[in-house]
């Protein structure tokens, strides 16, 4: 039979061709649909982990896959929140929060309680902020180790905190100020 005699289902070759897949009716990824525990939260939060956990069992309490955020209040996300979250290894997170803080501190002008106001909305969900983060992680986990020993030292490895990521932050934060600074003693010797 000619190529151009094929049923149309047939691909250039002859091979059947392949239907695209709509995501939207795919089945959900497997890091989607695995289980993440209160105490696998926990084990991934680490360090001062008895802060974090009426924030765990509030959030298990209103939805079992931690999607839910509730209230809860963190002072270092209100004083250093970029710090904060470099410190909690959430490093997409730092960047979007700080360039929100460029912005937001750029169209409030003079209007400090605008900037404030914004603190003091993400203190309220810092906790709950980053419990999703790590549930998030934790199902990418599964999803990629199949041995239950590995994902439990994985979740150990991949939560906790990161004093250098911090440290990293903080002088990535001073770049800026040094840069206007510098810009400004060599316009002043001009």
């Amino acid at each position: 039979m000619p190529i151009s005699s094929q049923p149309s289902s047939f691909g250039r070759r002859g091979v059947p061709a392949v239907k695209p897949t709509n995501a939207r009716t795919s089945t959900p990824r497997v890091a989607e649909t695995a289980f993440v525990s209160a105490a696998m939260i926990v084990a991934f939060v680490g360090r001062n982990k008895h802060k974090y956990e009426p924030t765990i069992e509030a959030m298990e309490r209103s939805a079992d896959d931690f999607s839910k955020w509730t209230i809860g209040w963190s002072w270092a996300a209100l004083f250093v929140p970029v710090l904060w979250l470099a410190y909690r290894k959430m490093w997409a997170h730092a960047a979007v929060v700080y360039f929100a803080m460029i912005a937001i501190g750029y169209l409030a002008g003079n209007q400090a309680w605008l900037s404030s106001a914004a603190y003091i909305v993400f203190a309220l969900f810092a906790k709950s902020v980053y419990v999703s983060h790590a549930a998030g992680r934790i199902r990418r986990i599964l999803a990629s180790e199949s041995n239950a020993a590995a994902s439990a030292i994985a979740i150990r490895d991949a939560g906790g905190v990161s004093v250098g990521g911090a440290w990293i932050a903080f002088f990535l934060m001073l770049l800026p100020g040094v840069a206007l600074v510098a810009a400004a003693v060599a316009a002043a010797q001009i």
